[in-house]
């Protein structure tokens, strides 16, 4: 992914380089402290820090904490792998053949190429 993907759509110059100084400091540094705020509240509850995201869920004993744990991690894997891993390649696609394919199509054929590909992975890898 690059930033051509994400500012082709931006007003000018101007609006790029606002989204990007604003977006882009402000949501590492909260990224970062929110990982500093649930390692240092893993070490406070369990007496060690665990740096696994996916470990302090594992280890509570509510069925409602484990859910949501889950759950926001599960919608932190597909937001960010769906803008990793679909906008530039349904971009391609769409350039590749404009008359016949748009984003939205492209983003379906991706998203269909990655599955089939995960599955014949994950089938061969068994076969192994």
């Amino acid at each position: 992914m690059n930033i051509p993907d994400l500012t082709r759509f931006a007003a000018g110059q101007r609006a790029q380089v606002w989204g990007q100084a604003l977006g882009l400091p402000t949501t590492m540094t909260l990224f970062a402290l929110l990982s500093v705020f649930v390692t240092s509240g893993s070490q406070a509850v369990h007496g060690v820090a665990v740096w696994d995201p996916v470990a302090p869920a594992a280890k509570t004993d509510s069925v409602f904490g484990l859910l949501f744990a889950l759950v926001t991690v599960l919608i932190a894997t597909i937001s960010v792998n769906l803008a990793a891993d679909v906008v530039s390649p349904a971009y391609d696609l769409a350039n590749l053949a404009p008359k016949f394919l748009n984003f939205r199509k492209g983003a379906l054929i991706t998203g269909v190429v990655g599955v089939l590909y995960t599955l014949l992975s994950m089938k061969s890898r068994d076969e192994a």
